[in-house]
């Protein structure tokens, strides 16, 4: 029996419903035929140049993503505008893309899950600070224990060990142990007062600048960006619900190209 785009779509958006996610966030199928056929998918953080190649070469039809392909409104289709060369070659190998974001990041067994449970917190609730398994919608961003503290060096190690992060950026290492850990993975220094209303001691996200660096410098908490790329967690994690969702006829794919694009970090000898 065939399964359908349609099909898979009303499948997954059972679980994590496009309601969740934030009102910026462009959700949900960014190119494809719902009446196509899907039969292999491909699981990626990113749909880059390379992650389409190894698709096609992997005989992909379908692609979910967590981080959407297009963010803004797309004005003109001539050659000099980004990605369009990529959407070209999507278009005429009849790829779907699907992009599930902020609505997993929000969701229960969703991206901030994974990232607490990889870090091993437990007594873990949302930034609101209710707790999780209720018929309440989660807030953005997990808190959560520790089951023994850790010193500046042995939390840093952890979170490069356990989340993959090839460095990290400290701001404000002022506390002597660590026991309340909260993360929110992405770009999400805005969640920061929450952290600190939960009782935090550290605070994980991704992306934060110079002036919020500044910020930050001056809070009761440690911040910690462990960079953008710590949510390539989502190619195993999805491949694995997908599994136990779709047919068994339907093969599930993770993405082998996916890399974070900072290849190499260079400090200046001191």
């Amino acid at each position: 029996m065939e399964f359908l785009l349609s099909n898979f779509i009303h499948q997954i958006e059972a679980i994590y419903p496009l309601d969740l996610a934030e009102e910026w966030d462009p959700v949900g199928l960014h190119f494809g035929n719902l009446n196509s056929t899907v039969s292999r998918i491909m699981t990626t953080l990113d749909v880059t140049e390379s992650v389409v190649e190894e698709a096609i070469s992997q005989n992909v039809d379908t692609i979910v993503a967590h981080h959407p392909l297009i963010f803004s409104s797309i004005k003109r289709l001539d050659d000099r505008q980004m990605n369009i060369e990529l959407y070209r070659t999507l278009l005429s190998n009849r790829i779907n893309v699907y992009a599930m974001h902020t609505n997993v990041d929000r969701q229960q067994n969703g991206m901030n899950d994974w990232l607490a449970n990889r870090l091993g917190l437990i007594n873990v609730r949302d930034l609101a600070n209710q707790p999780l398994n209720t018929e309440m919608t989660p807030e953005l961003g997990r808190v959560g224990d520790l089951p023994e503290a850790l010193s500046h060096n042995e939390l840093y190690q952890h979170i490069l060990k356990q989340l993959g992060a090839p460095y990290l950026q400290v701001v404000n290492p002022s506390t002597d142990l660590y026991h309340r850990i909260a993360i929110v993975g992405g770009s999400a220094y805005e969640a920061i007062e929450a952290a600190i209303k939960c009782g935090a001691d550290a605070f994980i996200t991704g992306d934060v600048t110079y002036h919020k660096v500044l910020e930050a410098s001056t809070l009761p908490i440690t911040t910690i960006d462990a960079g953008h790329f710590i949510e390539q967690c989502f190619i195993k994690e999805m491949a694995q619900i997908l599994h136990h969702l779709v047919p068994e006829h339907v093969t599930i794919i993770e993405s082998q190209t996916n890399r974070d694009p900072r290849q190499l970090i260079i400090r200046k000898d001191v």
